[in-house]
C-alpha cells in the first residue's frame, strides 16, 4: 500500500498551509512534506508520522511565538531537515515524555531551560543536529528509556550542554560540545549512559561532571580549553577510560567528595594547575594514565585521600615544591610511577602524607628526586632515584619514611642526606656516584635513622658525610658497606658515655665540626 504523503507550503491553494492541518488530516505512518517557510505553530503529535523539510538547510523553521515547538505523545515520529526555535524562557524547544522522536540533521535552538527535553518514558534519537540554547541548556535527558545522540553539535549554552538525571541512560557518541557557561556533560542522580568519542570545548565549569550516584561511563573523548577538564564527586564508581585533557586552564582531572572513580588510559597535557588532583577522603583507580607539562603538581593528593595509581607517568612539571606532590595525611598507593624532567622535586611526601611507592623511577629532577619533610611517612621499595639536580633522597623535619631495595644515583649533590630533624630506615638500598656525599645526616644526636645491607659505590663513596655536632657527638655504626678506594674511618668514631641516635653509618668519613653545619644538599 503506498505512503500517505502530504505537501504542507504556506502559499499552498491545493494542499495544507500549516504543519498542523496537515497533522490533523494524515494517518498513521504518514509523511508529511514542509516547504520552505516559516511556520509559528505549537506541534502535538499523536499519531506515527514523518515531517521532513524541502529546500536549502534552514529554510523549514518552525517557531512558534510561546511554548513548546513539538511535543510528542505518540509512539514515533521522525523529523528531518527541519529548524525548530523556541522563544519561550519556560519550555522547551522538544518536549519528549513519551515514545521516540527521531531528528536527523535538524537545527534546534532554544531561548529557554532548555532546548531538548526527554523525561518519564520518552526516548531520543539524534543524529547529524545543531543544538544551541544562549538561554540555558542543549540536552536534558532524564527518561528511564535509552536515548542515542549521534554525530550532533552542541553550541553556545547559557548552562551546561547536555544535563543527564535521576536514571537517564543515553548513548552520547561522536559528538562536539562547546561553548558551555557551566558544564559540557553533567551527570547527576542515578543517571548511567555512555559518552563516547565526543570532542568538549570552551566551558566555563568542568567539561565533564560526574556527580550524585551517577555511574556515566566516559570513553575516548576529547577534552580541551575548558576551565577544568573532569570532575568527580559520584558516589557509584563511574568509569573513564581513554580520555585525553589538554589546553585546561585549572586542573585536568578533580576527584573530591570521597569520590571512588575507575580511570583508565587517560592523559593530561598542558594544565594551569594540576593534572590530577585528588581530595577531601577521595580513593579512585586510575591505571595506564600520565600527566605532562603542568604547571603545578602533576598529581596532587591531598586531605586523606587514598587512590591507588598503576603503571603512572609524570614528565615535565614545572611546580619546584613537587612533581607529584603526597600532602595533608593522604595514604596514596603507586605501583609502577615514572617520573621524568621535573623542574623542582620529584616526588614530595609531607604534613603526615603515608604514601607507598612500589617500583618507582624517579629522574632529572631538577631538585630532589625525593623529599620527605614536615612529618612524612611512608615507603618506597625497589626504587631507582637518578640523577636529581639535589639530592637523590632527603628526609628532614621529623620524618620517617622505610626505604627499602632502592637504586639512589647520580645526584648532583648527595645520593642521601638525613636532616637533624629526620629519621628512617634503609634496607638493602644502593647509592652510587653522587657528585656530593654518597651520604649525609644531621647531628647524630638528633636524627636517629638507620640502615642495614646498604652499599655506597662510585667515586664519592669516600666522602660520606654527616653534619658536625659538639665535639663528643659521634656518628654510630651501621650496616651501610661502602665500596670504594681509600674510605677511611676515623677513630674514635664512637664516644663512650655519649649520647646518640640509635643507629648511623659505618665506613665513612665525618664531616667537619664546626657548629651548626650540616651536609651540603
Amino acid at each position: 500500500m503506498a505512503r500517505h504523503i502530504l505537501t504542507v507550503g504556506p502559499e499552498r491553494s491545493d494542499g495544507f498551509q500549516t504543519i498542523g492541518e496537515a497533522l490533523a488530516q494524515a494517518r498513521t505512518g504518514a509523511v508529511i512534506r514542509v516547504r520552505p517557510g516559516r511556520y509559528a505553530e505549537n506541534l502535538v503529535i499523536r499519531h506515527r508520522v514523518t515531517i521532513v523539510g524541502e529546500g536549502e538547510p534552514g529554510t523549514v523553521e518552525l517557531c512558534p511565538r510561546d511554548g513548546t515547538a513539538v511535543t510528542l505523545m505518540a509512539d514515533a515520529v521522525m523529523l528531518s531537515a527541519l529548524t525548530l526555535r523556541g522563544r519561550d524562557k519556560e519550555a522547551a524547544v522538544v518536549d519528549v515524555p513519551a515514545g521516540q522522536a527521531a531528528l536527523d540533521d535538524c537545527t534546534v535552538t532554544g531561548s529557554g531551560w532548555t532546548a531538548l527535553l526527554v523525561r518519564g518514558k520518552g526516548s531520543l534519537a539524534a543524529r547529524g543536529c545543531r543544538i544551541a540554547n544562549p538561554g540555558g541548556a542543549g540536552l536534558v535527558d532524564s527518561s528511564e528509556s535509552e536515548s542515542v545522540v549521534e554525530d550532533c553539535t552542541f553550541e553556545n549554552f547559557g548552562t551546561s550542554a547536555v544535563v543527564l538525571g535521576e536514571t537517564a541512560g543515553p548513548l552520547i557518541r561522536d559528538c562536539r560540545i562547546r561553548g558551555a557557561r557551566a558544564n559540557g556533560v553533567l551527570a547527576s542522580g542515578e543517571a548511567r549512559g555512555v559518552v563516547e568519542g565526543c570532542d568538549i570545548s570552551g566551558t566555563d565549569k568542568p567539561a565533564i561532571a560526574l556527580e550524585g550516584h551517577s555511574s556515566t561511563r566516559v570513553l575516548r573523548c576529547a577534552v580541551h580549553h575548558t576551565s577544568v577538564g573532569l570532575l568527580v564527586t559520584s558516589m557509584s564508581r563511574p568509569e573513564i577510560e581513554e580520555t585525553s585533557f589538554e589546553s585546561i586552564a585549572q586542573s585536568g582531572i578533580v576527584i573530591s567528595g570521597g569520590a571512588d572513580p575507575v580511570l583508565s588510559g587517560c592523559v593530561t597535557r598542558r594544565t594551569k594547575t594540576s593534572g590530577l588532583l585528588v581530595l577531601d577522603r577521595s580513593r579512585g583507580t586510575l591505571e595506564g594514565c600520565s600527566f605532562h607539562g603542568s604547571t603545578e603538581a602533576a598529581v596532587r593528593v591531598v586531605e586523606g585521600s587514598a587512590p591507588l595509581l598503576r603503571d603512572t607517568v609524570v614528565s615535565d612539571c614545572a611546580d619546584p615544591a613537587g612533581a607529584v606532590q603526597l600532602w595533608d595525611d593522604s595514604t596514596a598507593e603507586f605501583e609502577r610511577l615514572e617520573v621524568l624532567d621535573a623542574a623542582g622535586v620529584g616526588v614530595s611526601v609531607r604534613t603526615a602524607a603515608n604514601p607507598l611507592l612500589r617500583r618507582a623511577r624517579i629522574t632529572g629532577a631538577g631538585g630532589h628526586g625525593v623529599e620527605f619533610t614536615d612529618d612524612g611517612r611512608g615507603r618506597l621499595e625497589h626504587c631507582e632515584i637518578e640523577s636529581a639536580g639535589g639530592c637523590a633522597l632527603s628526609i628532614d623535619d621529623d620524618s620517617d619514611p622505610e626505604i627499602s631495595d632502592t637504586v639512589l644515583s647520580s645526584a648532583a649533590r648527595s645520593g642521601l642526606v638525613v636532616g637533624e630533624r629526620g629519621r628512617g630506615t634503609l634496607r638493602d638500598c644502593e647509592i652510587g656516584d653522587s657528585a656530593d656525599a654518597g651520604v649525609g645526616c644531621g647531628t647524630a644526636r638528633r636524627s636517629p635513622w638507620s640502615g642495614s645491607g646498604c652499599t655506597v659505590r662510585g667515586r664519592t663513596a669516600s666522602r660520606c658525610r654527616a653534619a658536625a655536632g659538639p665535639p663528643s657527638t659521634p656518628v654510630r655504626s651501621a650496616a651501610v658497606r661502602v665500596t670504594a678506594s681509600g674510605s677511611t674511618v676515623p677513630s674514635g668514631s664512637t664516644s663512650p658515655g655519649a649520647s646518640y641516635a640509635t643507629t648511623a653509618v659505618r665506613d665513612c668519613a665525618r664531616a667537619g665540626r664546626a657548629s651548626g653545619s650540616r651536609s651540603r644538599c
